[in-house]
């Protein structure tokens, strides 16, 4: 099953639950792509859809509906590797601490990437580790320190997320 979301239309919103009840029944998945306009614009948005499931059963086996803005990222990278190594993208001294088999440095790189997704809501993000935010704290110092990064610096917020982005994609890309 393949479908577009309109953006005035937010069928997610109104139908998720029927839908994701329908797809569940029968045993189906949906991959949405983004919006178009254009007859002639199916077959990308074809592709899109296709894609978001192709990267959602290796990343979110636990979804019935798969959307395509969630995945670009993965396509992109896909389409890079031939031409360098994805890892390169990375910010070294996080990459370095997810290849380690240290159960410290994935904490470490967990804290921080949920840190920065939760706009850098101290409480929310220790609410969500069930830790202290002092524990949260002491955790982001560590590791900004480690690898001189500056959370109030733009660059450095993107390139946090890119290093997250291609460790999501290395590892659904561990299992084909």
């Amino acid at each position: 099953m393949s479908a577009s979301l309109q953006p005035e239309q937010p069928l997610l919103d109104i139908l998720q639950e029927d839908l994701r009840n329908f797809l569940t029944g029968n045993h189906l998945i949906a991959g949405i792509s983004n919006c178009f306009y254009q007859i002639s614009d199916m077959s990308e948005h074809y592709i899109q859809s296709t894609e978001a499931i192709k990267w959602g059963i290796r990343t979110d086996t636990e979804e019935t509906i798969y959307l395509y803005n969630k995945y670009t990222a993965f396509r992109m990278f896909s389409s890079l590797k031939d031409y360098l190594p994805i890892a390169s993208l990375c910010i070294p001294e996080l990459f370095e601490m997810y290849i380690s088999d240290n159960n410290q440095n994935q904490e470490l790189l967990d804290t921080l990437f949920l840190y920065v997704k939760s706009p850098k809501s101290a409480s929310e993000t220790a609410k969500e580790l069930h830790i202290h935010k002092n524990t949260l704290f002491y955790r982001i110092n560590k590791i900004t320190e480690k690898a001189d990064l500056d959370l109030n610096n733009g660059d450095d917020i993107f390139k946090i997320i890119l290093t997250e982005k291609v460790i999501q994609y290395l590892k659904a890309n561990r299992y084909t």
